[in-house]
């Protein structure tokens, strides 16, 4: 009980940065092991956690994040790891799954949040970012950078449309 408490973020009840840490170098093994293995990261971060706090509150801010844990609980395959790294960032690890895996569950994400987006009283905004096993870095550093820089240009770039355009997005992802 105690290990699993030490695996598990508080507020949201998903697995924490530790767990993924530990399972996604065990994932990477098994990869490597294995003639036809992959193994992809994505990493998402929910855009304006910060204005949510300030204009409703911290209470508000922890029921988004909750309600952000559900949805991409939901959106997972059975083998596939949900965790909370911190603050505004989560972090899926798709065992078994190559590019193409990857990027058909980003756009379901992408898909179900706009769908679910209409029956909520405030919009959610990810920016998502992925990286894949062998293509996109051998090490779980390289791959968890390369998926943290795609989530940070797809930030970026939701940012820039929202401004220029004016319009409320879903927001967005980059490979």
């Amino acid at each position: 009980q105690f290990r699993d408490m030490a695996y598990r973020d508080p507020l949201t009840a998903l697995r924490n940065r530790r767990y993924f840490d530990v399972r996604f170098q065990e994932e990477l093994h098994r990869a490597q092991r294995s003639l036809e293995g992959h193994c992809s990261v994505v990493m998402i971060d929910l855009d304006d956690l910060k204005k949510i706090n300030d204009l409703q509150g911290h209470r508000a801010g922890d029921q988004a994040l909750k309600w952000v844990a559900n949805f991409l609980e939901g959106e997972l395959r059975q083998n596939d790891i949900c965790c909370r790294l911190g603050g505004d960032e989560f972090v899926l690890l798709l065992p078994d799954t190559d590019v193409a895996g990857r990027r058909l569950v980003m756009d379901r994400i992408w898909d179900n949040l706009r769908s679910a987006n209409a029956r909520l009283p405030q919009a959610m905004r990810f920016s998502m970012g992925g990286a894949t096993w062998p293509i996109d870095g051998v090490s779980a550093e390289a791959l968890y950078e390369k998926a943290d820089k795609a989530m940070y240009r797809s930030k970026r770039l939701n940012k820039s449309i929202n401004q220029s355009e004016n319009v409320s997005t879903a927001g967005g992802y980059v490979d």
